[in-house]
């Protein structure tokens, strides 16, 4: 019974689960540190498009085109068969 407990909690050691929730960590702990990095580097580019003459609804529309159709190509061609609709 308290194997199972253990398990349950995330404490068994020396099984696949424990090497792969630290993997799982670590990857969650690059991808805020990657989130903040992209979030650092908006700023120059939008100072640049203030002096050009763009207003910041006008940068926000830039953004949301440019991140449109990679996340778009994403989901139709990798993401689709996870669906449970089919394509989207």
């Amino acid at each position: 019974m308290g194997e199972i407990n253990q398990q349950a909690a995330g404490l068994h050691t020396g099984t696949k689960n424990n090497v792969s929730a630290q993997s799982e960590k670590i990857r969650g702990i690059l991808f805020v540190l990657a989130a903040g990095i992209c979030w650092g580097s908006i700023g120059p580019f939008i100072r640049t498009f203030n002096k050009a003459g763009l207003y910041s609804l006008d940068i926000v529309v830039l953004r949301s085109i440019s991140t449109k159709d990679p996340s778009e190509r994403y989901l139709v061609f990798y993401r689709y068969r996870y669906c449970e609709y089919g394509f989207l």
